[in-house]
């Protein structure tokens, strides 16, 4: 895997866990029961704004397990795009495409985990500051499954749209790091 592939798996992983496991928070649909939406949420200030996005975290880690590419996407902004640590931009359909490659490769997610070190609100945006750490049996080049982990930090920007946060903008990808089969690599 190269780098550039560690760096789009980064930026197509990059929100899928919800900070606990809750079965519930996993399935529980953005437009559940009494929630109004995410403008709500803005008005409310930065502590509903971060309760919502594990909510969406939980919808899109769940979407990871099943390996489901449309429900991945459905949390995906209508502009979402990307630009990995080398400057490269990814559009919509691009990352969708390389998340469908992603599963290819998944024999077994071991683990999926984040956390929200900042979080900043601008206008219908929410800008949260993540790093993450993503465990999972892999097919590599060498046509073997291996134990692979992956760590970075990055710069998640969320929109309201349609009523609902969306995932619009991945970038400023840093820290990473790759063991494979306890290795670095």
């Amino acid at each position: 895997m190269t780098r550039r592939h560690l760096a789009l798996l980064t930026l197509a992983v990059a929100a899928c866990t919800p900070a606990r496991s809750d079965p519930d928070a996993v399935t529980e649909p953005a437009h559940a029961g009494a929630r109004a939406g995410c403008a709500d949420d803005l008005r409310a200030g930065t502590a509903a704004v971060r309760a919502a996005l594990e909510r969406q975290y939980g919808r899109n880690r769940s979407a990871f397990l099943t390996e489901n590419v449309d429900s991945v996407m459905a949390l995906r902004s209508r502009g979402f795009s990307t630009v990995g640590p080398d400057g490269r931009r990814s559009d919509r359909a691009q990352m969708a495409e390389y998340t469908l490659g992603l599963f290819n490769g998944i024999r077994r997610w071991i683990g999926l985990s984040f956390a929200i070190e900042r979080l900043t609100l601008e206008g219908n945006l929410a800008r949260a500051q993540v790093s993450q750490h993503l465990e999972r049996m892999a097919l590599r080049a060498d046509q073997q499954v291996h134990h692979v982990e992956t760590w970075a930090r990055q710069r998640e920007t969320w929109i309201c749209e349609g009523g609902e946060w969306k995932l619009h903008y991945v970038d400023q990808v840093r820290d990473q790091r790759r063991m494979v089969d306890s290795v670095p690599g």
